[in-house]
Protein backbone atom coordinates (compact mmCIF):
# COMPACT_ATOMS: atom_id res chain seq x y z
CA UNK A 1 0.00 0.00 0.00
CA UNK A 2 1.43 3.82 -0.96
CA UNK A 3 1.40 6.67 1.27
CA UNK A 4 -1.49 7.82 0.23
CA UNK A 5 -3.43 4.48 1.09
CA UNK A 6 -2.34 4.48 4.29
CA UNK A 7 -3.31 8.11 4.58
CA UNK A 8 -6.60 7.77 3.93
CA UNK A 9 -6.46 4.65 6.86
CA UNK A 10 -5.38 6.89 9.26
CA UNK A 11 -8.34 9.31 7.95
CA UNK A 12 -10.75 6.67 8.50
CA UNK A 13 -9.23 5.58 12.06
CA UNK A 14 -9.25 9.33 13.46
CA UNK A 15 -12.60 9.69 12.18
CA UNK A 16 -13.49 6.84 14.35
CA UNK A 17 -12.16 7.83 17.45
CA UNK A 18 -13.46 10.93 17.05
CA UNK A 19 -16.47 10.49 17.04
CA UNK A 20 -16.20 7.71 19.77
CA UNK A 21 -14.50 10.57 22.01
CA UNK A 22 -17.04 13.27 21.06
CA UNK A 23 -20.19 11.02 21.54
CA UNK A 24 -19.36 10.48 25.62
CA UNK A 25 -19.02 14.32 25.73
CA UNK A 26 -22.14 14.33 23.69
CA UNK A 27 -23.95 11.78 26.32
CA UNK A 28 -23.00 13.68 29.48
CA UNK A 29 -23.68 17.37 27.36
CA UNK A 30 -27.20 15.88 26.65
CA UNK A 31 -28.04 13.87 29.48
CA UNK A 32 -26.45 14.70 32.42
CA UNK A 33 -25.43 18.56 32.42
CA UNK A 34 -28.61 21.15 32.82
CA UNK A 35 -29.41 22.87 29.94
CA UNK A 36 -27.98 26.37 29.78
CA UNK A 37 -30.17 27.43 26.51
CA UNK A 38 -34.14 26.13 28.07
CA UNK A 39 -35.22 29.71 27.19
CA UNK A 40 -34.12 30.03 23.68
CA UNK A 41 -35.21 26.38 22.79
CA UNK A 42 -38.45 25.63 20.77
CA UNK A 43 -40.45 23.66 22.84
CA UNK A 44 -41.18 20.80 20.41
CA UNK A 45 -37.48 20.86 19.19
CA UNK A 46 -36.28 16.95 18.66
CA UNK A 47 -33.55 16.31 21.31
CA UNK A 48 -30.65 14.47 19.49
CA UNK A 49 -29.97 10.87 20.01
CA UNK A 50 -26.22 10.71 22.13
CA UNK A 51 -25.54 9.34 18.36
CA UNK A 52 -26.70 12.53 16.39
CA UNK A 53 -25.23 14.67 19.04
CA UNK A 54 -21.83 13.38 18.85
CA UNK A 55 -22.32 13.99 14.74
CA UNK A 56 -23.16 17.07 15.47
CA UNK A 57 -20.40 18.21 17.49
CA UNK A 58 -17.75 16.26 15.36
CA UNK A 59 -18.96 18.63 12.23
CA UNK A 60 -18.81 21.76 14.45
CA UNK A 61 -15.55 20.59 15.12
CA UNK A 62 -14.53 20.85 11.60
CA UNK A 63 -16.12 23.81 10.78
CA UNK A 64 -13.98 25.86 13.57
CA UNK A 65 -11.23 24.85 10.80
CA UNK A 66 -9.85 26.57 7.89
CA UNK A 67 -11.91 24.27 5.91
CA UNK A 68 -15.23 25.18 6.29
CA UNK A 69 -16.23 27.36 3.49
CA UNK A 70 -15.58 24.48 1.03
CA UNK A 71 -17.83 21.88 3.40
CA UNK A 72 -21.21 23.18 1.63
CA UNK A 73 -19.65 22.92 -1.63
CA UNK A 74 -20.50 19.77 -3.69
CA UNK A 75 -19.60 18.98 -7.36
CA UNK A 76 -20.98 20.38 -10.53
CA UNK A 77 -22.09 18.03 -13.22
CA UNK A 78 -19.34 18.77 -16.44
CA UNK A 79 -19.84 17.62 -20.08
CA UNK A 80 -16.45 17.53 -21.17
CA UNK A 81 -16.57 19.79 -24.35
CA UNK A 82 -12.73 19.09 -26.38
CA UNK A 83 -10.52 21.68 -27.81
CA UNK A 84 -10.32 20.66 -32.00
CA UNK A 85 -6.41 20.46 -31.44
CA UNK A 86 -4.18 20.60 -34.95
CA UNK A 87 -1.79 19.00 -33.10
CA UNK A 88 -0.81 16.16 -30.10
CA UNK A 89 1.48 14.13 -27.98
CA UNK A 90 -0.04 11.01 -26.69
CA UNK A 91 1.89 9.35 -23.53
CA UNK A 92 1.47 5.72 -22.55
CA UNK A 93 1.57 5.39 -18.46
CA UNK A 94 0.42 2.88 -16.13
CA UNK A 95 -2.60 1.15 -17.99
CA UNK A 96 -3.57 4.09 -19.74
CA UNK A 97 -3.20 6.03 -22.67
CA UNK A 98 -3.64 10.16 -22.60
CA UNK A 99 -2.89 12.46 -24.94
CA UNK A 100 -2.31 16.19 -24.58
CA UNK A 101 -3.39 19.34 -27.26
CA UNK A 102 0.18 20.14 -27.61
CA UNK A 103 3.60 19.42 -29.30
CA UNK A 104 6.83 19.73 -28.27
CA UNK A 105 7.62 18.53 -24.89
CA UNK A 106 10.71 20.00 -24.32
CA UNK A 107 11.66 18.06 -21.07
CA UNK A 108 10.42 15.29 -18.73
CA UNK A 109 11.29 17.07 -15.61
CA UNK A 110 10.98 13.57 -13.60
CA UNK A 111 9.65 10.20 -14.24
CA UNK A 112 8.98 6.81 -11.63
CA UNK A 113 6.52 3.87 -11.65
CA UNK A 114 4.24 6.09 -9.91
CA UNK A 115 4.27 9.50 -11.71
CA UNK A 116 5.55 11.61 -14.79
CA UNK A 117 5.83 14.98 -15.30
CA UNK A 118 6.53 16.95 -18.50
CA UNK A 119 6.73 20.78 -19.95
CA UNK A 120 5.63 21.54 -23.25
CA UNK A 121 7.42 24.67 -25.29
CA UNK A 122 4.12 26.72 -24.86
CA UNK A 123 4.79 26.62 -21.19
CA UNK A 124 1.81 24.05 -20.49
CA UNK A 125 2.75 21.19 -17.59
CA UNK A 126 1.34 18.52 -16.10
CA UNK A 127 2.35 15.75 -12.95
CA UNK A 128 0.08 12.73 -13.32
CA UNK A 129 0.37 10.21 -10.31
CA UNK A 130 -0.59 7.03 -10.38
CA UNK A 131 -2.48 5.88 -6.77
CA UNK A 132 -3.72 2.67 -7.47
CA UNK A 133 -6.32 1.26 -5.77
CA UNK A 134 -5.24 3.69 -2.63
CA UNK A 135 -8.38 4.04 -0.87
CA UNK A 136 -10.59 0.93 0.45
CA UNK A 137 -14.46 1.44 0.74
CA UNK A 138 -14.86 -1.09 3.15
CA UNK A 139 -15.80 0.23 6.18
CA UNK A 140 -18.21 2.76 4.75
CA UNK A 141 -19.57 0.15 2.57
CA UNK A 142 -20.94 -1.70 5.46
CA UNK A 143 -23.56 1.15 5.85
CA UNK A 144 -24.08 1.82 2.59
CA UNK A 145 -24.77 -0.15 0.11
CA UNK A 146 -24.10 2.56 -2.51
CA UNK A 147 -20.55 2.69 -1.55
CA UNK A 148 -18.30 -0.26 -3.21
CA UNK A 149 -15.58 1.15 -4.73
CA UNK A 150 -13.21 4.31 -4.42
CA UNK A 151 -14.63 6.15 -6.83
CA UNK A 152 -18.13 5.62 -5.14
CA UNK A 153 -16.22 6.91 -1.90
CA UNK A 154 -14.91 9.88 -3.12
CA UNK A 155 -18.21 10.79 -4.84
CA UNK A 156 -20.20 10.31 -1.54
CA UNK A 157 -17.86 12.69 0.43
CA UNK A 158 -17.39 14.94 -1.82
CA UNK A 159 -21.71 15.22 -2.20
CA UNK A 160 -22.25 15.26 2.01
CA UNK A 161 -22.68 18.47 3.87
CA UNK A 162 -23.30 19.40 6.96
CA UNK A 163 -26.50 20.57 6.79
CA UNK A 164 -27.55 17.05 6.52
CA UNK A 165 -27.42 16.34 10.16
CA UNK A 166 -30.34 18.19 12.11
CA UNK A 167 -31.88 17.44 15.77
CA UNK A 168 -33.96 14.52 13.93
CA UNK A 169 -31.17 12.23 12.13
CA UNK A 170 -31.14 8.99 12.84
CA UNK A 171 -27.74 8.19 15.05
CA UNK A 172 -26.50 5.91 12.25
CA UNK A 173 -27.31 8.13 9.35
CA UNK A 174 -25.65 11.18 11.47
CA UNK A 175 -22.56 8.96 12.21
CA UNK A 176 -21.69 7.80 8.72
CA UNK A 177 -22.65 11.61 7.29
CA UNK A 178 -20.36 12.94 9.69
CA UNK A 179 -17.42 10.47 8.40
CA UNK A 180 -18.22 11.57 4.99
CA UNK A 181 -17.73 14.91 5.69
CA UNK A 182 -14.93 14.86 7.91
CA UNK A 183 -13.04 13.05 4.97
CA UNK A 184 -14.19 15.47 2.93
CA UNK A 185 -12.19 17.76 4.70
CA UNK A 186 -9.08 16.23 3.96
CA UNK A 187 -9.61 15.99 0.27
CA UNK A 188 -11.10 18.96 -0.49
CA UNK A 189 -8.80 21.57 0.57
CA UNK A 190 -7.79 25.12 -0.74
CA UNK A 191 -10.54 24.95 -3.74
CA UNK A 192 -14.12 26.94 -3.80
CA UNK A 193 -15.22 25.16 -6.61
CA UNK A 194 -15.25 20.88 -7.86
CA UNK A 195 -17.01 19.53 -11.10
CA UNK A 196 -17.81 16.05 -11.41
CA UNK A 197 -17.12 14.28 -15.34
CA UNK A 198 -17.29 10.82 -16.48
CA UNK A 199 -16.35 9.60 -19.86
CA UNK A 200 -16.79 5.61 -21.46
CA UNK A 201 -13.12 5.24 -19.30
CA UNK A 202 -12.94 7.37 -16.53
CA UNK A 203 -15.19 9.50 -14.03
CA UNK A 204 -13.87 11.93 -11.77
CA UNK A 205 -13.35 15.25 -10.07
CA UNK A 206 -12.20 18.44 -11.23
CA UNK A 207 -10.65 20.93 -8.31
CA UNK A 208 -9.73 24.47 -9.33
CA UNK A 209 -11.36 26.91 -11.94
CA UNK A 210 -8.98 26.45 -15.15
CA UNK A 211 -11.20 29.69 -16.67
CA UNK A 212 -9.09 31.60 -14.01
CA UNK A 213 -6.21 29.93 -12.42
CA UNK A 214 -5.37 28.31 -15.94
CA UNK A 215 -4.79 25.16 -13.91
CA UNK A 216 -6.70 22.45 -12.29
CA UNK A 217 -6.49 18.89 -9.66
CA UNK A 218 -8.29 16.45 -11.39
CA UNK A 219 -8.60 13.48 -9.60
CA UNK A 220 -10.00 10.27 -11.89
CA UNK A 221 -10.49 6.36 -11.33
CA UNK A 222 -10.43 3.89 -14.39
CA UNK A 223 -12.90 0.83 -15.30
CA UNK A 224 -10.77 -1.35 -12.45
CA UNK A 225 -10.93 1.82 -10.06
CA UNK A 226 -7.58 2.46 -10.18
CA UNK A 227 -7.04 6.11 -9.08
CA UNK A 228 -4.96 8.64 -11.20
CA UNK A 229 -4.14 12.47 -9.99
CA UNK A 230 -3.08 14.94 -12.95
CA UNK A 231 -1.85 18.53 -12.00
CA UNK A 232 -2.38 20.18 -15.24
CA UNK A 233 -2.20 23.77 -16.80
CA UNK A 234 -4.24 25.00 -19.72
CA UNK A 235 -7.85 26.40 -20.51
CA UNK A 236 -10.91 24.43 -19.75
CA UNK A 237 -11.32 23.00 -23.37
CA UNK A 238 -7.79 21.72 -23.52
CA UNK A 239 -8.52 19.76 -20.34
CA UNK A 240 -11.63 18.33 -21.42
CA UNK A 241 -9.38 17.21 -24.71
CA UNK A 242 -7.06 15.46 -22.29
CA UNK A 243 -9.71 13.81 -19.48
CA UNK A 244 -11.68 12.82 -23.06
CA UNK A 245 -8.64 11.40 -24.92
CA UNK A 246 -7.99 8.54 -21.80
CA UNK A 247 -8.22 5.43 -23.02
CA UNK A 248 -7.07 2.07 -22.00
CA UNK A 249 -3.25 1.00 -22.72
CA UNK A 250 -4.54 -2.66 -24.41
CA UNK A 251 -5.71 -0.62 -26.99
CA UNK A 252 -2.33 0.82 -28.32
Amino acid sequence: MNKKGFAALAIILIVVVVLAVVGGIAWVHYYYLPSTSSATTTPNAATPSPETAAAMLAIQTVKSGTVAQYLDVVPTPHTLHPINATGFSKLLFNGIIISFPWTDANSTTSKSQTFIQARFSNGREFTLFDYGKDVSPQGFATQSSSIQTGYDLWSAALNATPDEITNSTPGDEAQFIAKLVILKSTIFVGFSSSYSFSTNVVRGFQFGEASTSKEADINFFDQNDNHYNLLISGTQDEIDYVLASIQPSHLE
